[in-house]
Formats: structure tokens, sequence, C-alpha cells
């Protein structure tokens, strides 16, 4: 998503909410905390899962300060999975910097993500006597499990095992991994507003998103997984299985995924899908032009 004047100030007011409840009482083991936090915060990443809820919640009419915390609940959870998956998987360097556990240390990185995953239910409380409150802890937490669940499924193959993941499980794995809170981005705006009618459609359209984007993931790190051995790269699998051309495969189905996400997105009450449809369309350009 391009960096507009409005969507930097916008990541800005999310990120404040983000370490606004990351924050404890000052002594040097949190101090520690949030020096790593704001470490890991200067990567910048794009927030794309809090701008596709602040335009949803736009979009439906939600309170913009609702709406924030909506956003800035959703962030606190991606980048706890983001902590973790790097950890997990040893990564070295996340968009040009050493993540937190190879800055930090691994207790610190585990402190990190048990901290960030508190702050993503403690942002709700902001919300005050809400009348969905309840519906939206509960989505929360839906969303938190099925990412976990993902990472389970991402976790559990080895390098022993050398005949690595068919092309099938590559793809439960990426919409296991990256669906759920792109969903979420959608879903809390819906539930808060009473669409909860509209959720299942959500769901679906941000697990096409999710695969697709996994997928496009799979293409920009294709030579540093094929050097580490990772046996999720669907590239990789669809060439294991004797794909003729596995990256063009690869590239079609990630097409695919991300047509019909925007697809869907559009068919969303009142174009509050309408973010989501627009960066699937904006990935699926960007691969066609690079690979």
């Amino acid at each position: 998503m391009p960096e507009t004047v409005s969507s930097a100030t916008e990541s800005d007011a999310v990120r404040e909410l983000v370490v606004r409840h990351c924050s404890l009482a000052p002594d040097p083991l949190t101090d520690r905390l949030a020096e790593a936090l704001d470490h890991h915060w200067s990567a910048r990443g794009k927030q794309v899962r809090g701008h596709i809820a602040l335009s949803c919640g736009g979009a439906l009419g939600l309170d913009h300060a609702v709406a924030q915390t909506l956003a800035a609940s959703v962030e606190c959870l991606h980048n706890a999975s983001l902590i973790q998956d790097d950890l997990q998987d040893c990564t070295s360097l996340r968009r040009g910097l050493p993540p937190v556990w190879k800055a930090y240390g691994v207790d610190t990185a585990i402190c990190l993500t048990d901290l960030l995953l508190s702050a993503a239910y403690g942002l709700l409380a902001d919300l005050g006597p809400h009348p969905r409150l309840p519906d939206l802890i509960r989505r929360l937490h839906a969303a938190a499990s099925a990412t976990l669940r993902g990472q389970l499924r991402d976790t559990g193959v080895t390098p022993k095992e050398t005949h690595g993941s068919g092309p099938e499980e590559c793809l439960r794995i990426a919409v296991a991994k990256s669906g759920p809170f792109f969903a979420l981005a959608l879903e809390l705006p819906l539930c808060a507003t009473g669409r909860d009618g509209c959720i299942p459609l959500a769901q679906r359209a941000a697990m096409h998103f999710g695969t697709g984007y996994q997928v496009y993931d799979d293409l920009e790190d294709l030579e540093q997984d094929e050097r580490e051995g990772n046996l999720h790269n669907l590239v990789l699998a669809y060439a294991r299985a004797g794909e003729r051309d596995p990256l063009d495969r690869a590239r079609s189905t990630a097409v695919r995924h991300l047509e019909e996400a925007a697809r869907l997105s559009l068919e969303l009450p009142l174009r509050c899908g309408v973010l989501l449809a627009d960066e699937a369309r904006n990935i699926r350009d960007r691969m066609v032009a690079l690979w």
C-alpha cells in the first residue's frame, strides 16, 4: 500500500496506541522490553491489517477512535506472531534489521510476544461498555488460535523429512498462517456494527488474500528458502512434485487467489472491503511484473 501522508499519520496513531498499551512501570527489565518493541517497530512495516480495519470501519460508519482501537488490536496480534515466527524459524533479518530474538535474546522475544498478545485484549477495554465487546473478544481469540494452528503446521516438518510437504499442504499452511489476521481486520468492524451476517464472506475473501499474499512471499524468498531448505515454499513444493514450470504454477496459483479475494471483497456492504481488494490487485500486478 502506498504510504500517503494520511496513511502514515494513521500508522503513527495506531502505533502509539500499541506502545501505550504495552507500557509497564519503568525499571531496567521493563525498559528492555520497551527498547525491544521500539526496535521491532523501527523496521516500519506497512501495517496493512491495521489500515484494512480502519478503512472497513470508516466505510461502515464506525467511530474513528473505535476503528483505531480495533486496528491497533489486530496489529498487536500480528506483530506478536512475527516476533514468535522469527524466533521459531531462527530468522536472522526482518526488513533489513535483526529480529527481536537476535538483537535482545530469546527470553525478551518471548516476553514481548506475551505482552503484545495481552495488549490486544487490553486495547478492547478502551471501548468501554460496548454492546458487542464479548463478541469482539471471542473473535480476537479465534483468530489468534487459528494462526497458532497454522504456526504448528508450519513447524511440524523438520529438515530430516527430505520429501518435504506437497503443494496442497503448503497452501493449507499459507492460508492458516496469513488468513486469520487479515480476516480479523474485517471481522472486528463488521462485528462492532452488527453486521455478523457478512463475516463469512469477509473470511472467505481474507483467506484467499492470505493465500496469495503468502505465495507472493514465497516467490520473493525463493533463493533464500532454497538455500536454507524451507520445505514449505510453494515453488519448491511444485518442483518436488515434478511440475514442469514450478515458478509459473505458483504465480498462477497466487493470481487466482488474489483475484478471488478482490472479487469477494467488493461484495461486502458499503464497499468496506475495497482496501483489501485494492491490495490484492496491487500484489497481483507486482507479481506479474516481477515474475
